[in-house]
């Protein structure tokens, strides 16, 4: 099985084998063949991205040598004279984990905010770095849109250090992101750290501000909603953390989704004396009192 690092690194094992960037070529050919398993590329796509230097007869040659050296690893190369595949069984990445998974632990948030294959700049070949900043676009993308919605999800259940681990992960992968920026903020607000949050928020705002005011104008009212809102500080209360309300958070959450949509609802928090009611009810006002029109 090979298994390729991309998150926070950029390493791929191969059986007992561990290849880095500084292998430049079996790295870059096992890279780009791990990118869409299954998927045969010809030969002589290869040899112009892995070889562009060499003759047509060198870059065959060393492109059998390196297949062979794949399978003494034990990496399952399907070759034959129109081209080159990894079988799709034969391969795992941490991207498509985190793509495929319910929801990203901390650990994996982590590893997301280090960046997608860190510091990897591969000079040998321009095709290939070209190849290169296609794919890392495009995987940027797809992972942004699954933290966006870990962080949609641990908002509405009030795991705001869940929310905010999403949030930096995201904006660590791309920066002007809105809806992580605007996260974050909410997030430190809800903390108490109300200047950090306007600081966020102002910095956001000069630089896309740049390109269009009419790109800002969500982030200028979360502004004035936190620089408005009296935000009750955790200092007076026990310091421990909220868990074990997901169901509750979520059926508020819902409810108040629709109270938004135009539906009046109410809702009863109830139970007996010393379980709870009091601080749920402050962590859902947390999420309720920033968006209050």
């Amino acid at each position: 099985m090979l298994f390729v690092h991309t998150l926070g690194t950029a390493r791929i094992d191969a059986g007992n084998a561990r290849l880095t960037p500084t292998s430049v070529r079996k790295f870059a050919l096992l890279l780009h063949l791990s990118a869409e398993p299954g998927r045969r590329v010809p030969r002589d796509v290869l040899r112009e991205l892995i070889f562009p230097d060499s003759t047509e007869d060198n870059a065959r040659h060393s492109l059998r040598e390196l297949l062979y050296g794949f399978r003494r690893l034990g990496v399952r190369i399907d070759s034959d004279k129109h081209g080159m595949a990894l079988a799709s069984d034969a391969v795992a990445s941490d991207y498509s984990e985190l793509l495929a998974g319910d929801r990203p632990d901390p650990a994996k948030l982590a590893a997301a905010a280090g960046g997608f294959l860190p510091g990897y700049a591969p000079e040998h070949s321009e095709a290939y770095a070209e190849w290169l900043a296609g794919y890392r676009a495009r995987a940027t993308f797809e992972i942004c849109k699954a933290l966006l919605k870990e962080l949609t999800r641990a908002k509405r259940v009030g795991d705001w250090a869940q929310a905010e681990r999403a949030a930096r992960a995201c904006l660590a992968l791309d920066p002007l992101n809105e809806e992580a920026t605007l996260g974050l903020a909410e997030m430190l607000a809800i903390g108490g750290a109300k200047v950090a949050a306007v600081r966020l928020l102002d910095e956001y705002v000069k630089e896309v501000g740049r390109e269009s005011g009419d790109l800002t104008v969500s982030a200028k009212i979360l502004r004035r909603r936190i620089s408005e809102q009296e935000v009750e500080q955790y200092a007076a209360e026990p310091d421990f953390p909220f868990v074990g309300r997901t169901c509750e958070m979520s059926l508020l959450t819902g409810e108040f989704e629709r109270s938004k949509a135009g539906a009046a609802r109410a809702t009863i928090i109830s139970g007996v004396p010393g379980i709870g009611k009091s601080r749920l009810a402050r962590e859902f006002a947390q999420i309720a009192a920033p968006c209050a029109q």
